[in-house]
This record gives structure tokens, C-alpha cells and sequence, in this order.
């Protein structure tokens, strides 16, 4: 449940990462001199990857990212080029890409921005689904995801549009909000 306030904190307590920066740390004067200068990340990892574990302990979820970074002023987090995989779903796992990522302080929302595609198999009897949009709330802490934008389904060659979506990682059900449509071509070709 506190996995992302956990992460702000663990990325900020631990120096020991390849590639960890912080920034800060300036004399007094220095601070002064440079306030007038656009805010820095308070901590910058690159090619990092953390795992969150269920009461099980065993992996939950994980999240890839080319760069976390502290959100100056807010203690948010900014993720870039990002990969989160849902692994506790019975059945097989849910992949979540987009160009960028957002984590309010305190929240155990993962906002994701940009270019967002999941892969996931929603049945055994479908094949892969793909859901394309352009920006998508992950509830980590109830394990659903949640958009208002245009979504795009599409599994084999079966695909269906439409405004506004609600999943159930954890139960694989999705559900098309508004102005559904659908293209469903016969399954076999005379």
C-alpha cells in the first residue's frame, strides 16, 4: 500500500545506486547566488528498477525508468521512459509502458503520461490484448487503472475504440466507458 511513499523515501536514504546523483549541499552563498535558477531534482536515478512485494513477499510490481527524479518543491516524482509490470495478476502479467511518469507525494497513484500501451492477456481463450492511450492512472494500492481519454483495444485482429476506461489488474476485467466501437472480422476467410 505505501509502495510509492516508500520509494520517495528509499530513493532519498540510499546513496549506494550506480548512477544516483543528489543535488544540494551548496554553501549558504551559493544558494543564494543561484535562486534565481530553476529549481533542481532533490535526488536523479538513472536506469533504475524497483520492485514492490505484497504481504507475501513475494514481487507485486515493478517499475523501469531511464530516469527518476524528485519534483523540486512538491517531493512528487518524475519518471521518464517508463516501465511498469504488474506481476501479481493470476493468469500472466500486465506490461505498461509510457513516455513519462508522475507520482503526487504521498500518493500510491502512478500517473502515466504519453504515448501509454498495455500488454496483457485478458483471457485464455483471447489472444494478447494491447490498450493504447494517451495517459492512465495506475491505484497501486487497489491494483486498477483508470483514463478519461480515447482508448484503443486491440486483440488479434479484433479491435474496439472508445472514450474512457476502467481495469481490474488484479481480476483482468476491463471496462469501455463511453462511445464504444468495434471491428470484429469473421474468424476465418472464404
Amino acid at each position: 500500500g505505501a509502495f510509492l511513499a516508500a520509494l520517495a523515501a528509499a530513493l532519498w536514504a540510499y546513496d549506494g545506486w550506480a548512477d544516483l546523483s543528489f543535488v544540494g549541499g551548496e554553501p549558504d552563498e551559493a544558494q543564494r547566488a543561484t535562486a534565481s535558477a530553476p529549481q533542481q531534482p532533490g535526488y536523479v536515478l538513472t536506469g533504475a528498477t524497483v520492485v514492490d512485494t505484497g504481504e507475501d513477499g513475494k514481487p507485486r510490481m515493478q517499475i523501469e525508468a531511464a530516469r527518476i527524479e524528485e519534483i523540486p518543491g512538491n517531493n512528487g516524482i518524475r519518471l521518464i521512459d517508463l516501465k511498469l509490470t504488474y506481476l501479481a495478476a493470476p493468469g500472466g502479467d500486465w506490461l505498461a509502458t509510457a513516455d513519462r511518469g508522475l507520482v503526487p507525494a504521498a500518493s500510491e497513484t502512478v500517473q502515466l503520461l504519453g504515448n501509454v500501451r498495455i500488454h496483457g492477456v485478458l483471457d485464455a481463450v483471447q489472444p494478447e490484448a494491447v490498450i493504447r492511450t494517451q495517459s492512465l492512472a495506475v491505484d497501486t494500492h487497489s491494483s486498477t487503472a483508470r483514463t478519461d481519454d480515447d482508448v484503443t483495444i486491440e486483440f488479434g485482429a479484433r479491435s474496439l475504440e472508445a472514450r474512457g476506461l476502467e481495469a481490474d489488474l488484479k481480476q483482468r476485467h476491463v471496462r469501455l466507458e463511453s462511445r464504444v466501437h468495434g471491428l470484429f472480422p469473421p474468424p476465418f476467410s472464404r
